[in-house]
């Protein structure tokens, strides 16, 4: 009888080894190990697209990262990059690097130069945001909220619009007066996700001026 079509491959778990492909790697970190090699970064994604380990979007995002020699700080995949990039003192290597690559999107590639003139003006960002991942997590503290809005509204990151009511969410909340005493956007959707509590954030929206009749 003939043997049984291998099933198809739908994640790492799937994978079965050795993969002639590849260089007969006979486990993952094997495997790992021969794609490390750039030159051989082609049929290492060819294997991936076509088994179904990564979607159309990463193989091109990969295949772009793959033809660059070196990117800043000898990054050369894009969370490497990120990693590096990261960092504010890295900031106009890396941006240079991204508007010439065309690795960011036109919304990220303007939000981060935004970020590099407002330095360059002068303003001066939380003291606690020496990467974009500790600024996340020190402007998502509620407690925080003017001092980073200070610094959005300078930096142009956001709308006048947005700012008056992001003023305004403080206000309520400084009083107690959030569906629920909620303190941030997600604890608030969080809360209002609920549909007993769907009365009582309608009339808060309402009362804020953040829902038009």
């Amino acid at each position: 009888e003939p043997e049984p079509a291998p099933k198809p491959t739908k994640s790492l778990e799937d994978v079965q080894y050795p993969v002639a492909d590849l260089g007969n790697c006979g486990s993952e970190e094997e495997c790992r190990t021969y794609c490390d090699d750039s030159s051989r970064i082609n049929v290492c994604l060819a294997f991936a697209k076509e088994h179904g380990l990564i979607t159309e979007g990463e193989f091109q995002d990969a295949e772009k990262f793959g033809k660059i020699a070196g990117g800043p700080g000898g990054c050369n995949s894009r969370s490497s990059c990120e990693t590096y990039c990261n960092t504010i003192d890295h900031l106009d290597e890396c941006i240079a690097f991204a508007d010439a690559n065309d690795v960011l999107t036109p919304e990220e590639l303007d939000e981060a130069k935004k970020f590099q003139q407002a330095l360059k003006r002068g303003v001066k960002p939380p003291a606690a945001c020496t990467d974009k991942k500790t600024c996340e997590t020190y402007c998502n503290n509620p407690d925080n909220i003017e001092e980073c809005l200070n610094f959005a509204e300078q930096a142009g990151f956001i709308s006048q619009d947005e700012i008056k009511q992001a003023r305004q969410f403080m206000g309520f909340m400084q009083k107690g007066e959030t569906p629920g005493g909620c303190r941030s956007r997600e604890q608030c959707e969080n809360y209002c996700s609920g549909e007993d509590h769907l009365d009582e954030c309608i009339a808060f929206a309402e009362k804020a001026g953040f829902l038009s009749d």
